[in-house]
């Protein structure tokens, strides 16, 4: 069963219980006795708890699952280069990294981009490896160029685009997916909270699942 599927399920769920909850009521009061009305209660929320249950169980095996692709995707990419390739970027590593290390981060990202234009993807291969480790050791200083940050991540996301495209559609594939499994465990437990007496109402609100479905979030 899918996302969508689970979420649906947990909709027909609740608006069943809503309806049979119902009718232990009369006039705003209880219409059987506490004991008979607690057993009945519970035996209402029994078959919603397990389907939003199982919601959250599929998602997990979902994420698990896209995670396991993503260390897959993100092997080595210089098993995508080939002997010649292997070679010249063997003799042009220590430049590059030499370069990747020092340039300020905004000229870095125009270094990269350079090598994404190239098409040559021993070049692209050193800038993807080199270029990333600085973004990974500056992000997140105090003192770091935030505008060189973003400029370098998306010339970064470019370069992937070219050095190995359908890994790279994989994989956001992959982030996207993972995505909206989380927001679909948000909503499965906000769900059980509300049903079981809890605050976290999302009545009259878009959920974290829709909003992601959608591309809001």
């Amino acid at each position: 069963m899918g996302l969508k599927e689970d979420f649906d399920a947990i909709k027909v769920a609740r608006q069943t219980y809503t309806q049979e909850q119902d009718r232990l009521f009369k006039d705003g009061a209880r219409f059987y006795s506490d004991h008979v009305h607690e057993r009945m209660q519970a035996e209402l929320i029994a078959p919603v708890h397990a389907v939003i249950e199982r919601a959250i169980t599929n998602a997990d095996a979902e994420i698990a699952a896209q995670e396991r692709l993503l260390v897959i995707l993100g092997g080595d990419p210089i098993l995508r280069l080939d002997e010649s390739d292997r070679s010249r970027a063997a003799s042009l590593s220590p430049w590059v990294k030499e370069e990747a290390q020092h340039l300020p981060l905004r000229e870095l990202a125009q270094r990269v981009a350079a090598a994404t234009e190239s098409g040559d993807k021993a070049r692209q291969f050193l800038w993807l490896r080199a270029a990333q480790e600085r973004l990974d050791a500056d992000r997140g200083k105090p003192n770091a160029d935030e505008q060189g940050v973003s400029a370098l991540g998306k010339s970064l996301y470019d370069l992937q685009v070219s050095f190995d495209p359908h890994q790279t559609k994989e994989r956001d594939a992959a982030k996207a997916r993972i995505q909206a499994c989380r927001a679909s465990k948000w909503d499965a437990y906000a769900e059980r909270d509300e049903i079981s007496g809890g605050r976290n109402s999302k009545a009259g609100l878009m959920t974290v699942y829709e909003k992601t479905v959608a591309g809001i979030i």
